[in-house]
């Protein structure tokens, strides 16, 4: 299977699907953290590149996951994640503004990367 590609900007090419860490996170039901990351790695395998995470996707569970395809497989993707929500995701709440550091704490810890990677600069 060949999975199409798309250019979001000069030097930023990524697969034209995606894939939603939720479902490796207990959102949906128990997961089996082996399951999970072999499920990552296979949709790396296909061609998958882009990779979508958030902290509140089973408490962390998903970006954890993640973190560890990325300890492999660092190079292969591009990487989306949020920060500032809180509580049930599926209410969508969002944190004040005072998460927002913490948040990305708790982000990059996870993924096992660092801020610089996610072109983000940390909140004063």
């Amino acid at each position: 299977m060949t999975v199409p590609t798309v250019t979001l900007a000069e030097g930023l090419t990524v697969s034209a699907q995606g894939y939603g860490a939720m479902s490796v996170a207990p959102v949906y039901g128990p997961v089996d953290p082996a399951e999970a990351l072999a499920t990552l790695h296979h949709a790396v395998d296909i061609g998958i590149t882009f990779i979508d995470t958030a902290n509140v996707y089973g408490e962390g569970s998903s970006e954890r996951a993640v973190g560890e395809l990325l300890k492999d497989r660092r190079g292969e993707v591009q990487l989306a994640t949020k920060f500032g929500l809180v509580g049930n995701i599926a209410n969508g709440q969002r944190g004040p503004s005072d998460t927002t550091s913490s948040g990305l704490t708790m982000n990059t810890t996870a993924l096992t990367i660092d801020v610089k990677q996610l072109g983000l600069t940390p909140a004063p």
